[in-house]
This record gives structure tokens, sequence and C-alpha cells, in this order.
């Protein structure tokens, strides 16, 4: 009786072990400095959210939260190196929609699957884009731009911070939403962009409202609409272009946080809701705001969500376009 009693009590003991250390370790997280990788150089965008983020979440944290730029090959080396690491919590990506675009626009070179090899954690603000226009363009929002591209086809041209960077996507899908043809101006960069638009160099082009909003401001270009599903808090005169002419277009950059995939659930909620407790602040939603961001947040869930959307349809917009990096 007694040695058929042995193996239950071994099963019992096991159980009650792995319980125990269930609940020590997490208990015990965080016990050691947090990293976030960031796939950007210092001093960009990117990097100034990143550094910002950290020294918030390490007050909820309760351990130093530090930030490493490992820019290169369009964020495919950051990206890579955090999907790689161990999957423990301590090593975490910083990226935009960046992380579903390059893998599409670089197959060769990315050692990483964006929806497999990553473990959303949470968004964290998504950027307020707008469609912006030269004065001479004979269109005051997305509808009548529409109507006169549809009556004048190629006409126009659009520029782009660069081919297949978020400015270009924004502008194809705005084409095969609408039904309508752009001749697409690449450019190294918005600044270069900008500064030909205003010259009537070329005519369309979608941009960050950070940037883009002083010289909107100014009247040497016109803002047609946001290309986010809500308009933004710091010009909230500008239409979306949902609204003002092509309803359930929607187009937004995000920033978010990212885990290796495998890293356990307690973790990835303990991340998550000290980042939206953190997003959540007064001061940082404030920040936000005066970068041209809008504050996001939410569960791991939603966020996974969003990030599986993005990856199916940037990768239908390639496709159809037939964007390829030179």
């Amino acid at each position: 009786m007694t040695r058929k009693l042995i193996p239950h009590l071994l099963s019992l003991c096991l159980a009650a072990g792995a319980l125990a250390s269930g609940a020590a370790h997490a208990q015990a997280y965080p016990n050691k400095p947090v990293k976030i990788v960031v796939p950007y150089a210092a001093g960009g965008g990117g990097d100034v959210l990143a550094r910002l983020f950290s020294d918030k979440l390490r007050v909820r944290l309760g351990q130093p939260v530090l930030v490493e730029n490992k820019a290169g090959a369009g964020t495919l080396i950051g990206s890579e190196f955090v999907a790689k690491s161990p999957a423990d919590g301590y090593t975490l990506l910083l990226t935009t929609n960046t992380l579903v675009i390059a893998p599409i626009l670089n197959a060769s070179a990315a050692k990483f699957d964006p929806v497999k090899d990553f473990a959303p954690v949470v968004p964290i603000a998504s950027i307020a884009i707008v469609m912006v226009v030269h004065p001479s363009v004979p269109a005051n929002n997305a509808g009548e731009l529409i109507a006169y591209l549809k009556k004048n086809p190629d006409k126009l041209s659009f520029g782009s911070s660069g081919t297949g960077g978020i400015t270009h996507l924004a502008a194809e899908l705005f084409k095969a939403r609408a039904g309508v043809a752009m001749t697409h101006v690449p450019y190294k960069g918005a600044a270069p962009a900008l500064t030909d638009l205003m010259a009537g160099q070329i005519n369309v082009f979608w941009d960050a409202m950070i940037t883009a909003n002083p010289i909107i401001k100014s009247g040497k270009i016109k803002a047609l609409g946001m290309a986010n599903a809500k308009r933004w808090d710091g010009a909230p005169e500008i239409p979306t272009i949902a609204e003002s002419g092509l309803p359930g277009y929607e187009v937004s950059g995000w920033y978010g946080v990212l885990a290796p995939a495998g890293t356990p659930n307690d973790i990835l909620q303990r991340l998550n809701n000290d980042s939206v407790e953190t997003i959540k602040e007064p001061a940082f939603a404030a920040e936000l705001q005066r970068q041209g961001l809008i504050p996001m947040g939410g569960s791991v869930d939603n966020y996974r969500k969003i990030v599986a959307a993005d990856s199916a349809m940037w990768a239908n917009v390639i496709k159809s376009a037939n964007i390829k990096i030179d």
C-alpha cells in the first residue's frame, strides 16, 4: 500500500514545486537591469522616445532600464538581435512598424519573422501623419484630390522619404484604395522632399505632423487630411483622409515594445501593465503630444493583432505596387 502511494506523493510534490517555482519566478522579475534595444541611430525620434520611456519605466520596474542602439540594415540588425536573445524579459525591442515592413522589402537579408519571432508587449504611440500638397494643387481635402486625379491621371507627383518607407507606402495605399495614379519621386529623407514640395517640384507628400505642422501654418503647403484613424489633438481642424473622401483609409506609424517569442506570459503582463501606466502619466502623454505622437497603450493581445494586421496589409501593398529596394 505504501509503495503504491509513493508515485502519487511524488507527483503531488512535483506539482507543488512547479507552482512554487512559477510564483517565485513571477515575484523575482525583474531582479537585474532590463535592456531596450533601439534599431536606429542615437539622436533620432525612436532613440529619444526610448530614453524618455525607459526613464519612466525603470521607476515602476524598480530596476535600471538601459537603452542600446543597434542601427543598420534598415533596422534588421537590431531587430534580429532581440529576436535571438533569451526570452527572459531582460532584452526588449522598441521599434516602429518597420519591424514588419523591412523583412518584406529585404526578404533575403531578414533572419526573423516579425510575427512568429516576437512577443508583443505594448504599443506606445502612433505617429500623426498628414497628407500635404503644394498650394497650387486644386484640392482642399482628400475627396477633391481624388476627383482631380481621376480626371488627370499621373499629372501629379508624390514624394517619399525613401522607397519602401512609411511615407511611400501610405501613398501607394491611397492610390490603390482611391483608384488613382500619381508618379513616385523618392528622396533620401523627409527634409529634401519637403523642400521640393514647398518649391513645387513635387505636388503631394505624406509627412509626420511634428515636421509638417509649422510649414502648414506658414501657408507654404496645404494639409488635406490626417492619415490616422482619428484627428490629431495638435491640429483638430484637419480632418482625417477617411472622413474627407476615402472611407476606411488608415495609416499610422507606431512605436511599440516587443520581446523575444517565448517570453513567459507573466513577464509580458508585468511589462504591459507597467508600460500602460507609464503611457497614462499626464507628463509622459504631454511629451508624446509635443513630439507629434498619439498615446496608445492597450493589451498584449491587442498589440499582437496590430502587428499581424500590419504585416499582412503592407505585404499586400508592397506586392501590388511591385515595390523593390534597389
